[in-house]
């Protein structure tokens, strides 16, 4: 497994100079988002929308940058396969994690589930210890008042991924 900190662009006001709204809570951000050079030229992948809909059917709530969840047809989608894997990015609002402490651990549960269920409707058998997962999770930093992308790579044991606990351990401590 493997952990990475990095840090990302301030993600209110790039949603806000793409003509979005900020987010809030949790929330999945398009693909190319620190680097779009316009709001045309975002895109989700589609199991990145599948993911922000499983979050809020597990109580995870947030909003998207486009404002409401019937927006999204703005932003096109990318027809790749799962197995042409992007990683998604996962958006954390503000002092959320302050608020509730339970949320990330929530959070990160959710995602090995989804990416579990996803993996194995891919592929048609269980994750092994070969197959590898990323994702990032973005966040405002309380020590420096920046954003910082934290990001996770890591296999699959014994049907859940490794390590994800210390990540989450970062997760909070940056």
């Amino acid at each position: 497994m493997e952990f990475q900190a990095s840090d990302f662009i301030d993600v209110l006001l790039r949603a806000k100079a793409l003509g979005y709204h900020a987010p809030s809570g949790v929330t999945v951000l398009p693909h190319n988002f620190h680097n779009a050079a316009s709001r045309f030229e975002l895109y989700y992948e589609s199991y990145h929308l599948e993911l922000r809909e499983f979050l809020r059917t597990n109580g995870i709530l947030g909003t998207s940058i486009e404002g409401n969840e019937e927006a999204t047809v703005r932003i096109r989608l990318s027809e790749g396969s799962f197995s042409e894997w992007e990683p998604p990015t996962l958006f954390i609002a503000g002092t959320l994690l302050k608020e509730k402490p339970a949320l990330l651990d929530q959070l990160l549960s959710a995602v090995e589930t989804f990416l579990y269920n996803k993996f194995q409707s891919a592929f048609e058998r269980e994750p092994t210890p070969m197959d590898i997962v990323e994702f990032h999770v973005v966040k405002l930093s309380t020590a420096s008042s920046t954003y910082q992308m934290i990001s996770y790579r890591g296999a699959w044991k014994n049907n859940k991924l490794e390590g994800l606990q210390a990540f989450g351990k970062l997760v909070r401590k940056k």
